[in-house]
């Protein structure tokens, strides 16, 4: 039977071959307690750069669509790497990246709003952020059908 190998979850240290890193419950190279180290949040972390770099993205998202909207033309990136160009969408065509940043804009701010409220149900935040982006890169990538050249 093999010992029981304690590892810090935050910082990885392994506790074994007899140096004892983890003593007493305590990670000794991040001074953090186990049962402490299972109560971080990713969300509640993002230093305040993090939260002004995500707004101003979101904000331009936002206002690239509403300029798309109100104007039924837009252009956005695509092609490849060794061959870039540049995506024209004019008239209903426009919908679809339209969609594509709102999902964007909907997942960068639900993540801001995680990190200001402090009584807030991390889980259903966590679920926002991960299928509103995924859905952005769907949209963007179908956007792709209803472009014009």
């Amino acid at each position: 039977m093999t010992p029981r190998v304690n590892k810090c979850k935050k910082c990885g240290v392994l506790d074994k071959d007899g140096l004892s890193l983890i003593e007493g419950g305590h990670c000794l190279s991040c001074r953090l307690k186990k049962y402490q180290i299972g109560n971080f949040n990713i969300l509640k972390e993002a230093p305040l750069r993090l939260k002004i770099l995500l707004g101003g993205v979101s904000a331009i998202f936002i206002m690239v669509s509403i300029y798309a909207i109100y104007h039924q033309h837009l252009f956005l990136p695509g092609g490849a790497r060794h061959q870039p160009f540049l995506v024209e969408f004019s008239g209903r065509g426009v919908l679809m990246p339209v969609f594509s940043l709102t999902m964007f804009s909907i997942s960068f701010l639900s993540l801001i709003v995680s990190n200001c409220l402090r009584h807030s149900s991390d889980h259903i935040y966590k679920k926002i952020i991960k299928y509103s982006f995924h859905a952005g890169w769907i949209l963007y990538l179908v956007s792709i059908f209803f472009f014009r050249e």
